[in-house]
């Protein structure tokens, strides 16, 4: 009589590492992603927190899955088995929960600091819409209007996006003006906006979202 063991192995083992590495895959794409214009420290870090997540997920589903073909070759009534199985599925179920909200979590703290790094960036192009407000006595109709006089160049925003100023001195914010990136065109992040308003003032909802202050500025997440 063959032994079935090896191949339940193989089949089990399969499919705990599976599941762990897309798991892992995901979480280091979705990280790699939100530092995609950061600094190559935090594109490291983006990746290695993945890569960590990997390494984690991998061998936990794989015993899962030995677990799993153990069971299946237990002796003794089906519903014994049956328990033990549905004692590994919860675990899978709580494992993919919790890499999911920590994956989350973890990007969330890659994105802000991306966010908070564009502050820095961005300092000169607050001080150059400054003087030319006070050379001209108006604000530029785009920040792009800036350079060279006023500014080098404008910074960019991570991911690219584009720099909206806003000219409403009336506006439901009360700023004289004001600038508005749309930040929400990430995974997770999907109706999120980062502003600058001169006066310091931050409501703490608006943008449809909440509030988190980055240096002078401030992110609204949905």
């Amino acid at each position: 009589m063959s032994n079935p063991w090896p191949g339940r192995l193989k089949r089990y083992a399969l499919n705990g590492v599976l599941p762990g590495t897309a798991i892992g895959a995901g979480l280091c794409l979705r990280m790699v992603h939100e530092a995609r214009d950061a600094t190559y420290t935090d594109w490291f870090g983006g990746g290695a927190l993945g890569g960590m997540m990997i390494l984690i997920f991998w061998p936990l589903f794989a015993v899962i899955g030995v677990a799993l073909a153990w069971s299946n070759g237990l002796p003794g009534r089906k519903a014994e088995r049956v328990s033990i199985q549905m004692v590994c599925y919860v675990l899978v179920f709580g494992l993919v929960l919790s890499g999911g909200l920590l994956g989350f979590r973890q990007s969330d703290v890659v994105r802000a600091k991306v966010w908070t790094e564009f502050t820095h960036a961005a300092k000169p192009l607050v001080e150059a819409i400054a003087r030319h407000q006070e050379d001209t006595g108006s604000l530029p109709g785009k920040v792009e209007d800036l350079v060279p006089r006023w500014l080098d160049r404008v910074p960019r925003p991570p991911g690219g996006r584009p720099i909206e100023l806003i000219q409403k001195p009336d506006d439901e914010f009360g700023q004289p003006w004001r600038i508005r990136i749309d930040a929400g065109k990430t995974p997770g992040s999907f109706g999120d906006w980062f502003v600058f308003h001169p006066t310091g003032d931050y409501p703490q909802s608006g943008y449809g979202g909440l509030l988190v202050r980055m240096g002078d500025w401030g992110y609204y997440y949905e």
